[in-house]
């Protein structure tokens, strides 16, 4: 089959399409024919090691020393069922699939997932593309704002808007009943009212914290707002999600106010993120579609910052 590999961190460039042996499924696996898949910002920060100084050496000892483990890199697929192992309960021959694997390999034409992994059955009313755009971003937002406890009527604040996150973050809160509050940019500004939002802010002309204007929870998605920043603008009992933290942003507590940060378990959260899109509660934002053989290109325009929502891969038609 062939297969992205990355044998050195670095830029795009690193990423050469090989022919590689088809994994076989052990026992509680199935195995997935990759129709499509995306190119998230976690996808490019393996890449490159985009990491926290503090946290190179554990990430070097985890990743990879001198180059990735996990060669064939991608985390989020959609596809069919082609193979199951023996003890395979949940899944059959021919399902629709799709999901997330943190141990990577979605860049492929095949790939093995164990069946109590981050994988449901793809909702009908989803295409192989929609589907591959919904997981990383879906269960990341149901992650932080299942832990904020978001109420009806809260005022919740969503910094980055307009990507893969963000984007799923403004249809789930808006789902949980808040009046969400969301920044972006002025080219995006249409894009994330449709999504729900009452309220748009241009970072680029706007203050995003203004005096007086208090939320419930403010959810940075982008790294750019640091608990004690934020904290002055959240209700006392309120609660800051940071999806991207350093060091010195963990290490702060600010009075009053929870703050949330850490990675998303995708096991418990996928069949709930399958259930919204099921019921209409949240849909596919999709930046661009490439084709297989362009995949570094996706990696380019993620690295780029700008794009809305999702890069997808096209694997397989």
């Amino acid at each position: 089959m062939r297969a992205y590999v990355a044998r050195a961190y670095g830029g795009p460039d690193v990423l050469k399409l090989e022919e590689v042996a088809r994994p076989v499924p052990r026992e509680d696996e199935v195995l997935v024919k990759v129709r499509a898949a995306t190119v998230t910002s976690g996808d490019a920060r393996m890449r490159a090691f985009n990491v926290p100084g503090v946290f190179w050496l554990p990430g070097r000892l985890v990743l990879g020393v001198t180059r990735p483990r996990q060669a064939v890199p991608g985390t989020d697929f959609a596809g069919e069922v082609v193979e199951v192992g023996h003890s395979v309960t949940r899944f059959k021959i021919g399902d629709r699939v799709f999901g997330l694997k943190v141990g990577c390999a979605s860049h492929a034409e095949f790939m093995r997932v164990k069946q109590d992994a981050a994988i449901a059955a793809m909702p009908d009313v989803l295409s192989f593309e929609d589907a591959a755009a919904l997981p990383f971003g879906g269960i990341s937002a149901l992650h932080f704002l299942k832990a904020a406890d978001v109420k009806p009527g809260q005022k919740v604040l969503i910094n980055g808007a307009a990507g893969a996150v963000g984007s799923a973050a403004v249809q789930i809160a808006r789902s949980m009943g808040a009046e969400v509050t969301a920044t972006c940019s002025a080219a995006n500004r249409e894009l994330v009212l449709g999504l729900g939002a009452a309220r748009v802010i241009d970072y680029a002309t706007e203050e995003v914290l203004k005096p007086g204007d208090l939320c419930d929870v403010i959810f940075d998605t982008q790294g750019t707002i640091s608990p004690n920043a934020g904290a002055p603008f959240i209700r006392q009992g309120g609660v800051f999600l940071a999806l991207l933290m350093d060091l010195g942003q963990m290490l702060q507590k600010p009075k009053g106010v929870r703050v949330v940060g850490g990675t998303a378990n995708g096991v418990p959260l996928m069949p709930e993120l399958a259930t919204l899109v099921a019921r209409g509660k949240i849909r596919a934002v999709i930046d661009s579609v490439v084709p297989f053989e362009q995949l570094p290109d996706a990696h380019r325009r993620v690295d780029g910052g700008h794009k809305r929502g999702n890069v997808v891969v096209r694997v397989a038609a």
